[in-house]
């Protein structure tokens, strides 16, 4: 609903903005559909930046989006040298977590994201 009610850029940008401000703790669906809107409403150079600046308030949502954003830029769209500098620079800030495995005593091997122990222990 929202990307069809909102047509100006600095509505849509600061919609978005209180949107990722929104997320307090790791949640990759609604970073997903909040990265979605920045796409496509400000454009991927636009919101890459906007990103950026979340790097030292709220790194789970840096580390959720560069994850999801390679599925909504194609590699020669202006926006893909952004993502990548943003993926380095979150890569230096620590903010991109590795999944995590566990292994059962059959030896069955499962992974899961890095935020499971966040989630449970603030809930």
């Amino acid at each position: 609903m929202a990307l069809s009610t909102v047509n100006s850029a600095k509505e849509a940008s600061k919609l978005f903005r209180l949107g990722l401000e929104s997320i307090q703790t790791p949640d990759s669906t609604t970073t997903k559909r909040w990265v979605e809107f920045g796409v496509k409403k400000l454009g991927a150079r636009k919101t890459i930046r906007a990103i950026r600046d979340f790097l030292e308030s709220k790194p789970h949502v840096v580390d959720m989006a560069v994850y999801w954003l390679p599925s909504m830029i194609a590699k020669d769209a202006p926006g893909w040298m952004e993502l990548k500098e943003l993926s380095v620079a979150a890569i230096k800030a620590g903010a991109i977590k590795p999944s995590m495995t566990s292994t059962t005593p059959a030896g069955k091997v499962f992974f899961h994201d890095c935020y499971s122990d966040y989630q449970a222990s603030n809930t």
